[in-house]
């Protein structure tokens, strides 16, 4: 299973979604695999594809990829 599917099913099963801001934090993540990247700089790849999301919004969506293991620190 790939990255997405991994995540939405991880979403589902908290009873969340696979959301077009989440979507775009994990493609940056996913795309860039140049190992760790701050908040700030998935901020500025992520705001390149879409004015529609906040650093708030990283920071949330950053968070709850931690709590759900599929990041760390």
């Amino acid at each position: 299973m790939d990255w997405e599917g991994k995540l939405k099913k991880a979403l589902h099963d908290k009873g969340l979604r696979l959301t077009p801001q989440r979507q775009l934090v994990l493609e940056a993540m996913v795309n860039l695999g140049k190992g760790h990247l701050t908040a700030d700089e998935v901020y500025e790849i992520t705001k390149a594809e879409s004015n529609d999301i906040s650093l708030a919004t990283i920071y949330r969506t950053l968070d709850l990829f931690v709590d759900m293991n599929l990041l760390r620190r």
